[in-house]
């Protein structure tokens, strides 16, 4: 497990009182970072981190430039780690059907030129952006 994930997981399950699953493998080698479940809500929160030892900028999208094109777009997150099928199916077998799942994006920075931009985003796919370092 990536120690950035152990590290969330942990906050977690100390701090916010939820059961956790990590690292859970699903279809075509994708994978769920973290799975949590608050029993006092009945909420379960899907959990994927991205956080380096050199923070990673999230921006809007991956495609804005020609020249970078990496893993820290929020565009990236919402189709490869949370909209995809494999995912998605993954969850409802791991929970054994279907629930409102919450969407969690743990990073260390977003990008300051897109930042409110950035979040309004997040909040129209239903997904909640949690900074951490």
């Amino acid at each position: 497990m990536e120690p950035e994930v152990k590290i969330v997981d942990r906050y977690l399950q100390e701090c916010k009182n939820l059961f956790t699953m990590t690292n859970r493998r699903v279809k075509r080698n994708k994978e769920i970072d973290l799975l949590a479940f608050n029993p006092k809500t009945n909420e379960v929160s899907h959990v994927e981190v991205s956080v380096l030892f050199r923070p990673l900028k999230l921006r809007e999208s991956i495609y804005k430039s020609n020249t970078n094109r990496s893993r820290n777009g929020l565009d990236y997150f919402l189709e490869r780690k949370f909209d995809h099928s494999d995912v998605k199916e993954g969850i409802s077998k791991i929970l054994g059907h279907d629930l409102k799942v919450k969407r969690i994006l743990v990073v260390g920075e977003i990008y300051e030129q897109e930042d409110e931009k950035i979040r309004e985003t997040a909040r129209g796919n239903n997904l909640e952006i949690m900074l951490i370092g």
